[in-house]
This record gives C-alpha cells, sequence and structure tokens, in this order.
C-alpha cells in the first residue's frame, strides 16, 4: 500500500455508529461552544466591569455574597488589584473570539 492510500484510508475510518464524531470531538466541541457561550453572555450573567479596582479586596479568594450583601459577585476572586478575575476572563474571551473570527475571515 503506498503513502497515498494510507492517508486516505485514515480519514475515512469511522466510529462503530457510523459517524466521524468521537468522543473526543463531542467533548472538544462542547468546551468551545461553553467558552462562546461564556464570552457571549457572561456579563449578562454577573454583570460587572473588568477594569474596577478594589484595592482592599486585593488577591482575596472567591466571593458569592451577590447584592444583598452589598459586595459584587467574583466566583474566581480578586487579583493584586482588586479586580474580579470572572470579568476579566470574560472580556478576555470576547477580545480572543473577535479576533479569532476576523482572523478566520480573512482569505488566504
Amino acid at each position: 500500500m503506498n503513502l497515498l492510500e494510507q492517508t486516505s484510508t485514515h480519514h475515512v475510518r469511522r466510529t462503530l455508529s457510523g459517524s466521524c464524531w468521537s468522543l473526543r470531538h463531542m467533548i472538544g466541541a462542547g468546551l468551545v461552544a461553553s467558552l462562546v457561550l461564556l464570552a457571549l453572555l457572561g456579563n449578562l450573567v454577573i454583570p460587572g466591569d473588568p477594569l474596577e479596582q478594589h484595592l482592599y479586596r486585593a488577591l482575596q479568594g472567591m466571593n458569592v455574597g451577590g447584592a444583598e450583601s452589598g459586595v459584587a459577585l467574583a466566583p474566581l476572586g480578586y487579583d493584586h488589584l482588586g479586580r474580579s478575575l470572572y470579568h476579566r476572563l470574560v472580556a478576555a474571551l470576547g477580545l480572543s473570539l473577535s479576533i479569532a473570527a476576523g482572523a478566520w475571515s480573512v482569505p488566504c
């Protein structure tokens, strides 16, 4: 069998169900879909500003007190300047996805 036949049979290989989606493909697609949803809906779920600083909260752990305690939600904690890591992650995801969409739309 030559190299061309080996590569063509490798790409046609299917799972027992007949589809080319394996468990790894479904897990990867699920992770990408969850990141896209987090980037699109993250600020709607927990509103906040990624650049807002509270130095008295610097390096504190997660805060799930909510509005009734007078403190904003920060499910991932705070950085050394007191900024919410969750809100910074959501802002970075949105920026990364917009750059990826722009790069994907440019023809070769």
